[in-house]
């Protein structure tokens, strides 16, 4: 034995007790997440540490299974051009596509001159060397982690061994927290189901009480119109006759715009979706709440603006049309004596599709901080005449179409964001 030798297998326990300990760490990282992501990220960075190469990565496999996803990733270079969500397809030449295909380990010493490495690739991580281990659990491929290296080391088997055991680590918390989010969405389903055979119990109720209450009410108010109608006419009022005239009507009004709130709410929402040009629907529903304000309706400024990609949404026109009244009275009476309405709808992606996001604020008073949370349910008010069921219809109506909507934020005024699917 050389005098040297004692030295370098000193040297290399000590890597192994140095990479093994950072194993543990990487176990102890990724087991203890429930989150994919941060399985994922936990992987890639305790793996490019544990075996000091410049760079990890971990793929994915997208939806549709044609390529291979950026899913995480520990790169000190951030012009690199492999950003989280990017994605390789797996036609393409490269030996993590090649690893999630063959299931087994890849190694190449330098893909410059490596025919298994598309000079694509090699320039696009900017890597000489790389070493892709599957994913592996239960005969299913996972994904792969790489390990891409930019200096003149190469990958050797203790790499190769150290990179499996990570793989396998990080396979197992990916299938763990996999299960636990389908876990969670189950729940989340289950939930969500009884809260709709909950609602639905309680509006088949309230539905059999609405129509009972419009039937014995209704009758007495159109005896009370026909009444107040027929003293104007015959006493020719004046002074504190036409003011208690005046009171009678409005509250029977009052009463009857209750019954038909009612009505509306307990009614089910069984949208007929249609393509609907939003332009037309949006000023028709302006114009026909001003003409119920009247004339403090001409004190209010209207600004509506709408994106080209928004324009047209699939919808019920009746039933959105009600809900966009709903929200122009809501905005005009809280502005009796003027002010600025801006409506505005626009595109944006979601969950892989697109909706028109339609915003619509005024500069009134607002909304009081105690009263957000409940301004959706039913006969919640803040108006000393409301129903409090205004707002509640509007909500069902949106959600009848798939569509949401919510109070946001804003400086000054309240302002509604209504988000529905866009046709086409």
């Amino acid at each position: 034995m050389t005098p040297a030798e004692p030295a370098q297998k000193l040297e290399e326990l000590d890597r192994r007790n140095a990479e093994l300990s950072l194993l543990l760490e990487l176990g102890q990282e990724v087991v203890s997440a429930l989150d994919v992501t941060q399985v994922l990220q936990a992987g890639a960075h305790t793996a490019a540490r544990s075996l000091r190469c410049s760079c990890a990565y971990v793929f994915l496999p997208n939806q549709s299974g044609t390529a291979l996803r950026v899913a995480a990733r520990e790169e000190p270079d951030p012009e690199v051009d492999a950003q989280v969500g990017a994605e390789l397809p797996l036609e393409q030449e490269w030996l993590t596509g090649l690893s999630f295909k063959t299931q087994q380990v890849q190694v190449s010493t330098d893909n410059r001159t490596d025919p298994r490495v598309a000079p694509e690739i090699t320039r696009r991580f900017g890597c000489k060397a790389t070493l892709a281990v599957p994913l592996l659990s239960h005969g299913r491929t996972l994904g792969v982690l790489s390990l891409f290296e930019r200096t003149g080391r190469i990958f050797d088997p203790l790499d190769v061994r150290l990179a499996t055991h990570a793989a396998n680590l990080i396979s197992s918390a990916l299938e763990n927290a996999q299960l636990y989010q389908d876990l969670r969405r189950s729940y989340a389903e289950l939930e969500r189901t009884q809260k709709e055979l909950i609602d639905r119990e309680r509006l088949a109720a309230l539905g059999a009480l609405s129509a009972s209450i419009a039937h014995e009410v209704r009758n007495p108010l159109g005896v009370i119109f026909n009444s107040v109608g027929s003293l104007r006419r015959l006493l020719k009022p004046s002074g504190d006759v036409t003011l208690l005239l005046d009171i009678i009507g409005e509250e029977a009004d009052r009463l009857n715009r209750m019954v038909g709130d009612l009505l509306d709410y307990s009614r089910p929402v069984r949208p007929s979706l249609e393509p609907v040009p939003l332009g037309p629907l949006l000023e028709g529903a302006l114009a026909a709440a001003r003409d119920q304000i009247g004339a403090p309706a001409e004190a209010v400024k209207v600004d509506i603006r709408i994106a080209a990609g928004a324009a047209t949404v699939r919808a019920d026109a009746r039933l959105l049309r009600q809900a966009l009244i709903n929200l122009f009275l809501n905005a005009h009476q809280a502005m009796p004596r003027g002010g600025q309405l801006e409506v505005r709808a626009t595109h944006r992606a979601q969950d892989g599709g697109a909706v028109a996001e339609v915003k619509i604020r005024d500069s009134g008073p607002g909304i009081p901080p105690e009263a957000r949370e409940k301004i959706f349910q039913p006969f919640f008010t803040t108006k000393a005449m409301g129903t409090g069921l205004g707002l509640a219809v509007v909500k069902r109506i949106v959600e009848g179409h798939g569509g949401t909507i919510v109070l946001a934020s804003s400086a000054a005024g309240a302002e509604f964001h209504l988000q529905l699917p866009i046709d086409g």
